[in-house]
């Protein structure tokens, strides 16, 4: 016998699905970038949006992905490792009407991942892991040396400090905007001066 999963919603803030609501089940450390996050982030990245390949490590709700695409990301690729996070981003990326082609999304560990070559560079990658991760600074080297980012990339972080935000922005990257919100901090870095 299947067992059903409480959802619940987030709300789609801006482009062609403005108002449009996608589900996601609560799980421990699941934590959806509060809308006001998602205004600022989407401020930042205004214009820069449309066409772009995204990558969404630790994905969860998905919103972030959700929003990118609402705002004509060309391509975004999804990552959990959660069974039933899997399962409610396909029923997303379905009821949206978005293929599998353009709409990719991953049941992977992001870690274990990002130890493989990427097959192609992303312009933006989403990177919100749970706080108590202890892998926080293990990501973006990763994501260096495994070719994860195009020349010009964009990269969003969340994290629980601002001496680890810090941290993260001192490896071989920039950070260009940065601001806080409640008990999140952060920011958009850059391995080239983009802004």
């Amino acid at each position: 016998m299947s067992k059903s999963f409480a959802t619940s919603t987030v709300r789609i803030i801006g482009g062609n699905w403005r108002g449009r609501k996608v589900s996601f089940t609560p799980e421990k450390d699941l934590r959806p970038t509060p809308d006001r996050v998602r205004e600022t982030l989407f401020n930042w990245l205004q214009g820069r949006m449309a066409g772009k390949r995204v990558l969404e490590l630790f994905a969860g709700s998905g919103i972030l992905s959700f929003e990118a695409l609402s705002r004509g990301a060309r391509h975004v690729t999804l990552m959990d490792q959660s069974h039933r996070v899997i399962k409610t981003l396909e029923r997303n990326r379905d009821e949206l009407g978005q293929s599998s082609n353009h709409c990719v999304i991953v049941q992977q560990d992001a870690f274990a991942q990002l130890q493989i070559p990427a097959k192609e560079p992303f312009d933006i990658v989403f990177i919100d892991p749970p706080f108590q991760s202890d892998g926080h600074l293990e990501i973006i080297p990763r994501l260096l040396r495994q070719h994860y980012l195009s020349r010009d990339a964009l990269i969003y972080i969340e994290c629980p400090s601002a001496s680890l935000l810090e941290a993260m922005g001192q490896q071989q990257l920039s950070i260009i905007k940065q601001k806080r919100a409640g008990q999140v901090h952060f920011a958009l870095l850059s391995n080239q001066d983009a802004f």
